[in-house]
C-alpha cells in the first residue's frame, strides 16, 4: 500500500458524505487497533522469551559457580549474550564437563 492509498480512500468516502467518512474512519481505526494489538502481543511474546533465556543464563551462571567456583567475567558474558539455544546445550552439558572451559569448547 503506497502512503497516498489512505488519502485517496478518504477522498472516495467523502463522495458519500458523513455515511462514508465516518465508515473510513470507523474502519481505520479497526485497522489501527488490530496492528496495535498485534504489536503488543509480539511484543510480549518476545519479552517473555527474553525473560526465559535470562533465567536459564542465571540457572547455568548458579550450577557452574557450584560446580567449579568463580566464573571469569568472559564466561558470564557469554552466558548472558547466549542464545537460547546454546544455553539449552550447555545445560545439558553442565553435569559433564570437566571443567567450565570445556563447556564452551564445543
Amino acid at each position: 500500500m503506497t502512503e497516498e492509498a489512505p488519502e485517496r480512500l478518504r477522498e472516495y468516502a467523502e463522495q458519500f458524505g458523513a455515511p462514508g467518512v465516518e465508515g473510513y474512519m470507523t474502519g481505520a481505526e479497526q485497522l489501527t487497533e488490530q496492528v496495535r494489538k498485534q504489536a503488543l502481543r509480539q511484543g510480549r511474546a518476545e519479552g517473555r522469551e527474553e525473560g526465559r533465556a535470562e533465567g536459564r543464563a542465571e540457572l547455568l551462571i548458579a550450577l557452574l559457580r557450584s560446580r567449579f567456583g568463580v566464573l571469569s567475567a568472559e564466561h558470564e558474558a557469554s552466558l548472558r549474550a547466549a542464545t537460547a539455544e546454546q544455553l539449552d546445550r550447555w545445560a545439558v552439558r553442565v553435569l559433564t564437563v570437566a571443567s567450565v572451559d570445556e563447556l564452551f569448547a564445543s
